[in-house]
């Protein structure tokens, strides 16, 4: 199942724009210095890499750009013993990519987004046509290059320019932040990367900490009776970590300052140390384009996770993207929309009950012909316990099930099954059903992850009468990883 995530009012940028790691830290340095003439000399001091052939060029600041951002497992700078090595494949200077993110700013609108994409992803690698794991492309002769080239290949994405950083930039700049604060809703540790807090609420990370946090990927957090649980989606788990760490270390870096000449040189000063560029990104476009963001707000990012399953092959563990559920996400990173394409009329929609609310199959039918749907066949559904709404499709309808749910005011899971007949997309009504609206949600509103269909979260506090649900990452056989309310993470900023 796929399951999208309501957002509040309008979707933002630099909220989710450090999905995972520093190197955004530095992407908002250099944004949101704007045109600050101070920041020119440390600029130009950032090494760079020559990949010019194999990156799309842009013409003006006021155009998108795509941003690769690539975390890598190096640790040429770290002590033999550091606990950073722990959790590593080899030791030196590894070059694959820990982290894989592309950033799309979009500066007439004042938009970005971000996009995760699993380091297991199964795909053909460029320039040799073999196949294999994404993280592998950085190792390959071709370096950089070849990583470029391997997305354009198999998403059909051009790419503008290139942003690398490493463990230690990682934690020399969560020290120029004096600590990122995070909400934990329980205690939590990962005896591999060395990561213990043993207090919940909110807990200022210090940078050895928010390291080993960021990398966990054997994550394990206290239940209520004291008892050590495992969270199982491995680097998914971790990517949604991300995205919580860095939205907060976006909060923190503002609060800081970084808008302001002497904390910019501050964390430019540690970029020097830490972070790769392409040889085509300017310091006269850096400016341009964060002059256009100057007055971002942390809560406007737009952040998605490259949908994908577990798909192991010869005994190696893959992850293979769900393409139907990507493609919408993909198209906004190509500057393209499919989801237009797809129409109100042209969709047939059955409507099930499921909350047992009389009438109610009935009047979302009304209303949604009153959208501009087609309705099919109502009645209730084998259960009337329906927490959440409900979207099932069939296998190359999911642009369909996507646009329904865009009208919906629910937070809608979505289920891929089996030929549906004599419709697109079945309905089926939850707890959390509003209404239909008559203006269809961003499409940016929805995070894909997958899961399997909706069960109760331990530790949530949906439990509680009147308590707000748990934000939670979605895992195998229905379990959930507590990590809290978006008001009690918002409360540590």
């Amino acid at each position: 199942m796929i399951q999208g995530k309501r957002r509040r009012g309008r979707r933002t940028w630099p909220q989710r724009l450090l999905i995972s790691f520093n190197i955004l830290l530095v992407v908002l340095a250099l944004l949101g210095a704007g045109a600050l003439s101070l920041v020119r000399y440390e600029v130009n001091q950032i090494p760079v890499i020559e990949v010019s052939e194999h990156l799309a060029p842009t013409l003006s600041p006021d155009e998108p750009r795509n941003f690769l951002i690539i975390g890598t497992d190096s640790a040429q700078r770290l002590d033999p013993n550091d606990p950073a090595n722990n959790d590593r494949e080899y030791l030196g200077d590894s070059k694959r990519a820990d982290v894989i993110m592309i950033l799309r700013v979009v500066p007439t609108e004042e938009e970005a987004y971000l996009l995760s994409i699993p380091r297991d992803t199964y795909v053909e690698l460029a320039p040799s046509g073999s196949n294999g794991r994404i993280n592998e492309a950085l190792a390959l002769p071709e370096g950089p290059a070849a990583l470029i080239d391997t997305i354009k290949l198999n998403y059909g994405i051009d790419l503008n320019n290139y942003v690398q950083v490493d463990f230690r930039g990682f934690r020399d700049l969560v020290e120029v932040l004096d600590g990122v604060p995070i909400y934990l809703e329980t205690p939590v540790r990962d005896r591999t990367t060395g990561l213990l807090i043993e207090e919940a609420g909110c807990v200022t990370m210090e940078p050895f900490q928010a390291l080993a946090y960021a990398r966990s990927r054997s994550f394990q957090y206290q239940d209520e009776n004291g008892a050590w649980r495992t969270d199982p989606t491995g680097d998914l788990g971790r990517m949604h970590r991300q995205q919580d760490f860095l939205r907060s270390a976006l909060h923190r870096a503002v609060e800081r300052g970084v808008r302001n000449p002497a904390t910019a040189l501050e964390m430019l000063n540690v970029a020097q140390q830490a972070v790769l560029t392409d040889n085509t990104l300017s310091v006269g476009e850096l400016l341009d384009v964060g002059n256009r963001f100057r007055t971002f707000n942390p809560d406007d990012l737009q952040t998605f996770v490259l949908p994908t399953v577990s798909n192991p092959l010869g005994g190696v563990a893959y992850q293979e993207v769900v393409e139907g559920e990507a493609e919408p996400i993909l198209d906004l990173f190509r500057g393209s929309t499919t989801t237009t394409e797809v129409r109100p009329e042209t969709i047939r929609v059955e409507v099930l009950n499921g909350t047992g609310v009389g009438g109610q199959a009935s009047e979302v039918s009304e209303d949604l012909v009153a959208a501009g749907f087609s309705v099919g066949s109502t009645g209730d559904a084998e259960s009337l316990d329906h927490e959440r709404t409900t979207i099932q499709y069939s296998s190359g309808h999911f642009e369909e099930a996507l646009l329904v749910a865009r009208h919906l005011d629910a937070d809608v899971a979505f289920e891929e099954v089996g030929e549906i007949a004599d419709a697109e997309v079945i309905l089926t009504t939850g707890q959390d059903y509003g209404s239909i609206l008559a203006e269809p949600r961003p499409v940016e509103d929805f995070d894909y992850a997958t899961a399997p269909p909706e069960e109760a979260a331990p530790g949530s506090g949906a439990a509680a009468a009147g308590a707000p649900a748990s934000t939670t990452v979605p895992v195998e056989e229905g379990v959930v990883v507590p990590t809290g309310t978006e008001e009690e993470k918002a409360s540590c900023r």
